[in-house]
C-alpha cells in the first residue's frame, strides 16, 4: 500500500495518467490497494469479464476520468465501432439483476479448489500461484528447459506456455511455464493432466540435446 501511495503521489505532481490493468482483481476476496482508489482523476481502470468470470463473454469496463472521457471513446470508435450487441445485452442484464457477486463467488470457490488440488498433485515442485489465480507458475526442475518441457507436454496432449513467450526482451528468463486451470475442463481432466506433468517433471529432457 506504501509503495501506491508513493507512485500516486509522484503521478499527481507530475500530472501522470496511469493505466491500470486488474483483469482479475476481481476473483480475489479482499480488494487489494489500486491506484483507481487514490487517484482516480490520473487513473484508467481496466477490468475484464472474459478473464474473470465467463470466457464467452468477451467484453471489458472501463473506469476514465471524466476529462477524457471524450478522448478514450473517440480512440476506441477508431478501433471497434461498438462491442457485440448481444454480450453487451447479456452482461448488462448480469449486472442489473445483481448476479455478478453470485458468479464472482462460484468462481472462486471453483478456482480454490483447483489450485489446492494442483497443490497437491504438485507438492514437490515450486508453483507460484495464489487460491484463486487462473493460472499457476511452475518453476522447472534443473533438467528440464521450459521450451522442451512444452514440448514434451504438448506431446501428451498437455498446452503450456513457456516464461519465454510472456518476455518483452532476449533477457535469460525464468525456466518455468505456465498452467492455466481455467476453462470449461472437468476436474477429472484437470487432475489427468497435473498427474501427467508431474510424471514429466521426473523424466529427463529428450528434447534437449546441448
Amino acid at each position: 500500500m506504501e509503495r501506491i501511495k508513493s507512485i500516486s503521489k509522484i503521478a499527481l505532481e507530475n500530472n501522470i495518467l496511469i493505466v491500470e490493468d486488474d483483469v482479475q482483481g476481481c476473483l480475489m476476496p479482499e480488494s487489494t490497494p489500486l491506484f483507481v482508489n487514490y487517484i482516480p482523476d490520473n487513473t484508467i481502470f481496466i477490468s475484464s469479464v472474459s478473464k474473470s468470470m465467463a470466457g464467452g463473454l468477451r467484453i471489458g469496463t472501463l473506469y476514465i476520468p471524466g476529462k477524457l472521457i471524450r478522448t478514450v471513446r473517440n480512440t476506441i470508435r477508431i478501433q471497434l465501432l461498438m462491442p457485440p450487441p448481444l454480450i453487451s445485452e447479456l452482461f448488462s442484464n448480469i449486472a442489473m439483476n445483481f448476479s455478478l457477486a453470485k458468479i464472482l463467488e462460484e468462481q472462486r470457490a471453483k478456482l480454490s479448489s483447483r489450485n489446492e488440488l494442483a497443490s497437491k498433485i504438485l507438492t514437490d515442485f515450486k508453483l507460484n500461484h495464489s487460491n484463486y489465480s487462473l493460472n499457476l507458475w511452475l518453476t522447472l526442475p534443473s533438467h528440464w528447459q521450459s521450451t522442451s518441457f512444452t514440448k514434451a507436454a504438448k506431446e501428451e496432449g498437455i498446452l503450456l506456455k513457456p516464461a519465454e513467450a510472456f518476455a518483452t526482451s532476449n533477457q535469460l528468463t525464468a525456466n518455468a511455464v505456465r498452467i492455466s486451470i481455467g476453462g470449461s475442463i472437468s476436474e477429472g481432466q484437470l487432475n489427468y493432466s497435473l498427474s501427467k506433468i508431474r510424471e514429466l517433471l521426473y523424466c529427463e529432457d529428450v528434447f534437449n540435446f546441448s
